[in-house]
């Protein structure tokens, strides 16, 4: 309830723009199908909501219990004439959590963060207690369970190795929902594309084998060499019969799922080779065998990564023989073994990938708008103050309009866009065309929303300052000069985004998105 403050305290009102400390604390979970866990590592933001776009009050991180606690400071203006005290000016927090860190990041392939939102507390500040609530990712799809499985791969890289994977800064995206022509994750020397509708989420310590393993051979003018010679793009299953380069590929990638996923190593305890190294499943087996013998992922990777152009089981085992001669000493024989099941991967087929995508951008439409409710600027005040409260009303109404204009193009703008996302195919990889079509789409969404974001806020700044050139407005320019404030520092955001280089890697600030963008979160 906000009090309205009499005429008579007029000369002791307090501050028209202050701000405050802020403390947001509480944890975030998620479900992988398994029960709930803790979603550690994941960047979280305190915001402010307000009524033409948010600002960030302070940053941070969830610890390995899911847990955050976030300082920030900041506020609103209050303002004069009896017509709202001094709680105004507190800020309206909310917290954002991001899935991303230093060395994971799941994005969009339109190029945002996949990120979710608590509800706001209005005029809230000192210490806050957002509880404890579940992660889920605003396609309905579980962009959360590719964080969470790409995080402990890469804790066990770390843990057994040391430092970072190899490449763009240690770095690994995962690009979710991505359309695949085989139906099936593909995965570069920097990225992991995972289809829409795919579940099989184990198969991300799969696709973790492959980013290493393409970023120790060689660089993406390399990667897509090889994608050339030993036909990378294409379906497969443990017992296919296909070449040299393209099983070695494939068996590394499932050897190293051996190390997390305990199917895939008793189906490879289990293998009985049976033909020649151009099958994945043999190779699979064999990597899986030289691992147990020498020392394990350790000293595999220190020959994969010493030694890059590997690119057959045979130049694998060579490698190994000249830096650990030890373990290929003479053993007894193995005793038979029965034949492991084969695992075919069926893929996913296109129109169901094509169906996540319509879906997600459907759901953008029915997500409410979150506009601040500033009740206040309903009170009813005493002539002469009247004639200055409808100003702000006035000016409430155009900055609430301005943000559903610029919502509904960035929507807009959003759904054309990815909607012009093509399947990756052989051909695309093959001529870079793939590339072009992410450049042309992530450009043109950044172009088209961001520019209709500057044109509204420029709007809104315009009229206040038309106000503000009014002598008669004088009480309301300390009101008028905080706001024109924030807005010079959105434009200057926006405008900096704008100008930033065409490439198929540019990124979207989250932060500059519609509140839309990210679903928001149920305890």
């Amino acid at each position: 309830m906000r009090k309205l403050i009499p005429l008579i305290a007029l000369l002791s009102l307090p501050a028209l723009a202050k701000d405050w400390n802020v403390n947001g604390r509480g944890r975030v979970t998620y479900n992988d199908g398994s029960g709930d866990k803790p979603l550690a590592g994941a960047h979280v933001r305190l915001m402010d909501s307000d009524t033409v776009f948010d600002e960030t009050l302070g940053e941070g991180w969830t610890d390995g219990n899911g847990n955050f606690n976030i300082n920030g400071r900041g506020g609103d203006t209050g303002l004069p004439f009896g017509i709202c005290d001094d709680n105004c000016t507190k800020p309206d927090p909310y917290i954002i959590i991001d899935l991303k860190n230093d060395r994971i990041e799941v994005e969009t392939e339109i190029g945002f963060t996949w990120h979710a939102h608590t509800p706001t507390h209005d005029n809230t500040a000192g210490s806050i207690d957002f509880g404890t609530f579940h992660f889920a990712s605003a396609d309905g799809q579980h962009a959360q369970i590719l964080f969470g499985r790409t995080k402990q791969q890469y804790d066990h890289f770390t843990a057994t190795v040391g430092g970072l994977i190899p490449s763009h800064g240690g770095k690994i995206n995962v690009l979710f929902p991505a359309l695949l022509a085989a139906g099936v994750p593909w995965t570069t020397e920097e990225s992991m594309h995972w289809p829409g509708s795919e579940s099989r989420w184990n198969a991300v310590y799969h696709e973790f084998g492959h980013r290493i393993r393409e970023a120790a051979d060689g660089d993406f003018a390399h990667f897509l060499g090889d994608v050339i010679s030993y036909s990378y793009l294409q379906q497969h299953w443990y017992d296919k019969k296909t070449n040299a380069g393209f099983a070695f590929n494939e068996g590394f990638a499932e050897y190293h799922s051996t190390l997390l996923d305990p199917n895939e190593r008793n189906t490879f305890a289990a293998w009985h080779v049976n033909g020649g190294d151009d099958i994945e499943g043999n190779v699979a087996a064999k990597l899986a065998g030289l691992s147990n013998k020498c020392g394990g992922f350790k000293n595999m990777w220190a020959v994969l990564s010493d030694h890059s152009r590997v690119h057959s089981y045979a130049e694998f085992e060579s490698t190994m023989k000249r830096k650990f001669p030890s373990c290929f000493k003479a053993a007894p024989a193995p005793a038979p073994r029965p034949s492991a099941a084969v695992v075919k991967f069926n893929p996913i087929l296109l129109q169901h990938q094509q169906l996540v995508l319509a879906n997600w951008a459907k759901a953008l439409d029915a997500r409410r708008l979150i506009l601040v409710k500033k009740q206040y600027l309903t009170a009813k005040v005493a002539p002469p103050l009247a004639a200055h409260q409808q100003t702000l009303v006035k000016l409430h109404a155009l900055r609430a309009a301005s943000r559903a204009a610029w919502r509904a193009a960035a929507i807009s703008a959003f759904k054309k866009h990815l909607g012009s996302f093509k399947p990756i195919t052989e051909a695309s990889a093959k001529s870079k065309q793939y590339l072009a079509d992410r450049q042309a789409a992530r450009s043109g969404f950044i172009q088209e929303a961001f520019s209709a974001q500057l044109k509204e806020i420029e709007k809104v700044a315009a009229e206040v300052k038309k106000e503000r050139a009014d002598a008669k407005s004088a009480p309301l320019h300390p009101h008028f000069d905080f706001l024109l404030a924030r807005y010079s520092k959105r434009t200057a955001e926006l405008k900096q985004a704008l100008a930033q280089k065409a490439s198929p890697d540019m990124k979207i600030p989250v932060h500059l998105l519609p509140r839309a963008f990210g679903a928001e979160v149920a305890k």
